[in-house]
């Protein structure tokens, strides 16, 4: 195995066995229990979503619009609307449930495992029913709904963690095996006992739950102890202030502030509505500052944490596509006052970056508000507002005066500077996030390499199996759109002449910058788009070659370097026969390079398309050579013009006399048996002085030139360090 250079060493110091020095925002969010929990709720976006856009169809404040979806064909689209907001957003607690028991099975769960993770998903879900009430006189379905999101939470990640302690104890004590059942019986029946005894525990919960404090569910527990909390509140501003604390405090942590709170609304605030709404009916000034719509149309502007604010500071300023897009969605929602695709989509809850500006933004508001009423800047309110009424709109309406627009207006630019130092600091942490999980990616397949391990990057369990996967729908579509470049670097002989270069594949990518590429070949590999990639490469080698051969004369050959699936694919030899026959390619200017892992599928069809090539006159390299009983196989066959040394070999010869002496057996092999052999990874004077005493002749690396871009062939190439 090769050692380690300084900055990997540096690599794995920091991101070996994925321990990561960030900051204490960063800590909080690398607990798993919370990416669960972030993770389920980006999954239900969809739900959401769905749900959000149907109750905007169902609401929209115009009374025209009302009255023809009542009206139209006996309230179709009412009721069509009503069934589709019931199926999604009525039961997002208990979609939220199933996936972020999902999730815990997926970052928690032994990977082997073949019956825990449905098994502790059905468990959860039952339990969850349980502590929402199910078959209590009180139980109401809103419980299965958003007020149901920290019942769900609470759930999910309990009894997961309960089912998976009572599994990895069990050993497989559990499983009954019966003549004739079959693995899925199995596997049901092994859920069966750690199934029952968490269920039981909830229920036995439930129970001493109710006894105690008489009531049905975990909602109905946090909105008593609230309740009494507020006993004695009074409508002043200590009072709003507090409410609109506890209501974002509860948001945050996916309780739903405003209906474990609507009593306390209903008994403090919704009065003073009511008592201004009188006096202007009998023409006496209102006297009331806060109300239910004080708070909807000037503390909530786009729903708790006025998230109208942070949707635009997202919009204009941050640097993330993701987040920009999601942001996208969520405007027409807020519009109307609805905010949960910002709020679980991002999502806000339990992420400690928009901790502050989500809990201070509407007590601003609140202060802001207050202040210009009671200047008499802006005319206090008097007239009720549907909720979902639209920003500016309500405003007016509420006040009777278009000061009520303006104080809107202000308000919004307040929060809007408020969450922007915060976006900018939460950008910072998923950039830095990100290229930290990136590196370690990146790391655990050059482990898996030295070890010639096989590994699978999308079936990681932890975050490096969600940047895997995330990555790789992005080479998807980066394959699809062509959008991946060839960079050339130049090789050189030992009197500093440029005799070719090797096509190199590359992907900037607008957050990781350049992608390894092995990293690129192994996720291409496992979404089985390796193949399209591998044509796609000759293809542009190909486009490229004319002005090679115009810049660098007819003598200049071009090395690529293809994978063992190439070597056996009907589809890319096809393709590359017909670029010889269009006269894209002249086949004596292309050498191909193959690695020793063809060795593990070198059978006749494999050979025949070596053939194929050398009959066509392309040149035929060894990639990655060494002295291992599979590359002197390579040699037997006498197809291979090149050979170029394994990069581990010509990095360590100058403190390995083994490794000098390899590189001196091979260089002599190739005066014998006539191939060329080249070195790679050259990077400073001594090692090519060290390549010239052992008799290999060409080489590549740092001390000519890097990698460098088409148009920058001909600049690189040029350089004569003789």
């Amino acid at each position: 195995m090769r050692e380690y250079s300084s900055s990997e060493k540096e690599l794995l110091n920091r991101y070996g066995n994925e321990r990561v020095s960030v900051n204490f925002f960063n800590r909080i969010s690398e607990i798993r229990l919370f990416q669960c929990i972030k993770s389920g709720l980006i999954m239900v976006i969809p739900i959401i979503l769905i749900g959000c856009f149907a109750l905007i169809f169902k609401s929209f404040p115009i009374e025209a619009y009302q009255q023809f979806i009542t009206e139209f064909a006996g309230g179709f689209l009412r009721d069509l609307f009503t069934i589709i907001i019931n199926a999604t957003t009525g039961l997002f607690a208990i979609y939220l449930c199933c996936a972020i028991s999902a999730n815990y099975n997926r970052i928690f769960s032994n990977p082997t495992s073949t019956n825990s993770n449905y098994g502790s998903i059905i468990t959860s879900l039952i339990c969850f029913l349980i502590f929402s009430g199910v078959g209590s006189y009180k139980f109401t379905i809103d419980n299965f709904g958003v007020r149901g999101t920290f019942t769900a939470i609470v759930c999910a990640l309990l009894a997961s963690f309960l089912y998976h302690l009572i599994q990895s104890k069990s050993k497989g004590n559990f499983l009954i095996y019966t003549n004739g059942a079959d693995g899925h019986f199995k596997s049901a029946i092994n859920i069966l006992i750690p199934c029952s005894v968490i269920v039981l525990l909830f229920a036995l919960i439930m129970i001493l739950l109710r006894a105690i404090f008489d009531i049905s569910s975990i909602n109905e527990l946090l909105l008593l102890a609230f309740d009494k909390g507020f006993n004695n509140a009074s409508c002043c501003l200590p009072s709003a202030i507090l409410f609109m604390f506890f209501t974002h405090i509860l948001w945050f942590f996916g309780i739903h502030g405003g209906n474990i709170l609507q009593d306390i609304s209903d008994q403090v605030f919704v009065p003073g509505q009511l008592i201004n709404e009188a006096l202007v009916k009998y023409g006496f000034e209102p006297t009331q500052v806060f109300s239910k719509t004080f708070f909807d149309s000037f503390a909530l502007m786009g729903g708790c944490g006025a998230t109208t604010c942070l949707i635009l500071a997202l919009l204009f300023f941050s640097k993330r596509k993701s987040n920009k897009y999601l942001a996208g969605f969520s405007v027409f929602p807020a519009i109307f006052n609805m905010n949960e695709p910002i709020v679980f989509g991002l999502p806000i809850c339990f992420n400690p970056t928009l901790f502050i500006p989500f809990i201070i933004t509407p007590i601003v508001f609140t202060l802001t508000t207050t202040f210009a009423t009671y200047m008499g800047w802006v005319p206090y309110v008097s007239n009720p507002v549907e909720w979902t009424t639209p920003i500016f709109l309500s405003g007016y309406i509420a006040t009777g005066s278009i000061a009520g627009t303006i104080m809107q207006a202000i308000n919004l630019i307040i929060g809007f500077l408020i969450y922007l130092p915060f976006v900018k600091i939460f950008d910072r942490q998923k950039v830095k996030n990100a290229h930290i999980q990136m590196e370690s990616l990146v790391m655990t397949l050059k482990r898996a390499e030295e070890t010639n391990e096989n590994i699978n990057l999308l079936d990681q369990s932890t975050h490096l199996g969600v940047v895997a996967r995330s990555l790789s729908e992005e080479l998807r579509i980066m394959v699809r759109k062509h959008q991946f470049q060839i960079y050339y670097q130049p090789q050189f002989n030992a009197h500093g002449e440029c005799i070719g270069a090797e096509a190199l594949l590359r992907w900037e990518h607008p957050l990781y910058g350049f992608i390894y590429p092995p990293l690129i070949i192994q996720l291409a590999k496992e979404i089985n788009i390796l193949e399209d990639l591998e044509c796609l490469i000759i293809q542009k080698v190909a486009d490229d070659m004319h002005y090679i051969l115009e810049t660098m004369g007819d003598d200049f050959r071009v090395s690529v370097n293809f994978t063992p699936l190439a070597t056996q694919s009907d589809k890319f030899n096809a393709l590359l026969n017909g670029l010889v026959i269009q006269g894209s390619i002249i086949p004596k200017n292309v050498c191909i390079e193959v690695t020793e892992q063809i060795a593990i599928s070198f059978n006749q069809a494999t050979l025949e398309h070596f053939n194929w090539w050398k009959e066509a006159g392309f040149l035929l390299a060894i990639d990655d050579f060494s002295m291992g009983s599979t590359s002197i196989k390579y040699l037997q066959r006498n197809l291979f013009d090149q050979v170029k040394l394994d990069g581990a070999i010509v990095k360590d010869m100058l403190t390995n006399t083994r490794s000098e002496k390899i590189i001196a057996s091979i260089t002599s092999l190739s005066t014998e048996l006539g191939f060329e052999v080249v070195a790679e990874y050259v990077e400073n004077e001594d090692q090519k002085e060290m390549l010239v005493k052992l008799g290999c002749d060409f080489y590549q690396g740092w001390l000519y030139s890097p990698a460098v871009p088409l148009l920058k062939l001909k600049e690189s190439a040029s350089k004569n360090l003789i």
